[in-house]
């Protein structure tokens, strides 16, 4: 891995382009480069937690993108790292630039969700808190999916203090939820895996949240209702991401978005905020 020095890199400040909304990702040439921020850096100390010697850890994944460099200031203070630059999209880039055919195209859905999940169950040992965070994986032109921001995933027992908003469960209730993390250990449990690529299923397809139906778990019944989705098997898994006892265990979707596209057309019912609410209609 190599070693990079923030004041060398600087130097070519005026050749940095800079991705998403913040300026502490940058791309160079053929690498991305992450500056961490000092309050992430501070809460890794306190909780005595070595992010440098995390971002070391060997991934046998060519899906997920690694880290290829480490990057220290002029006080040799480790503050970043750099991975290979992946072309590709964000899932919302990647929606925005489908064609209305393709938005109702359940078996697109289908096979991107299920290429996601795959390289979730694979690597048993890493948990990804924040993977509903837009721009923690990219679509590429050819439709395959790549993992980057390692810095951000619990791998074995290196843990992480990231977790998508998107999730539905604040910082400080999270932690009463032993279906998603252990306190002894202070690791999440692989569940919450499944928890947000379940949540983004149904963000991606039909725009919907699901996040939050521990506040009202009608709101279940209401959701399946409402996307014409009459299925007690599905429902169940659903169901019991928001119930946190053991004897109602996460299961991944796997073939059952395939069993949706097989037996359903999508259907866009309404817009909402400029994002088409869509509905199922049975396949006759």
């Amino acid at each position: 891995m190599d070693i990079i020095y923030k004041k060398d890199l600087l130097q070519n400040k005026k050749d940095f382009k800079y991705l998403g909304n913040k300026n502490n990702v940058i791309l160079f040439k053929d690498n991305v480069y992450k500056f961490i921020a000092n309050m992430e850096l501070f809460t890794y100390s306190v909780n005595k937690v070595n992010l440098e010697e995390k971002l070391k850890v060997k991934i046998n994944d060519s899906d997920i993108i690694k880290p290829n460099g480490l990057i220290y200031d002029e006080n040799n203070r480790f503050c970043g790292y750099s991975m290979p630059y992946v072309k590709g999209k964000t899932i919302r880039e990647y929606d925005d630039s489908l064609s209305l055919s393709s938005k109702t195209n359940l078996y697109e859905y289908a096979n991107l969700y299920k290429k996601l999940e795959d390289i979730v169950r694979r690597n048993s040992n890493i948990v990804i808190p924040d993977l509903l965070t837009d721009g923690n994986f990219l679509i590429t032109d050819n439709l395959d999916i790549k993992l980057v921001d390692t810095d951000s995933m619990q791998i074995g027992k290196n843990r992480t203090f990231t977790v998508s908003t998107a999730l539905g469960i604040d910082d400080y209730n999270f932690y009463n939820y032993h279906k998603y993390f252990d306190n002894k250990t202070k690791l999440y449990k692989k569940a919450l895996d499944i928890r947000s690529l379940t949540i983004h299923y149904f963000l991606s397809v039909f725009n919907l949240d699901i996040s939050n139906m521990e506040q009202n778990p009608q709101n279940i019944y209401t959701l399946f209702k409402h996307i014409n989705l009459p299925d007690q098997q599905i429902f169940y898994k659903v169901a019991s991401l928001f119930i946190d006892k053991d004897e109602f265990p996460n299961e991944y979707l796997g073939d059952d978005v395939f069993k949706i596209a097989n037996q359903y057309n999508l259907v866009i019912n309404s817009y909402q905020d400029n994002y088409p609410i869509k509905t199922l209609v049975k396949k006759k």
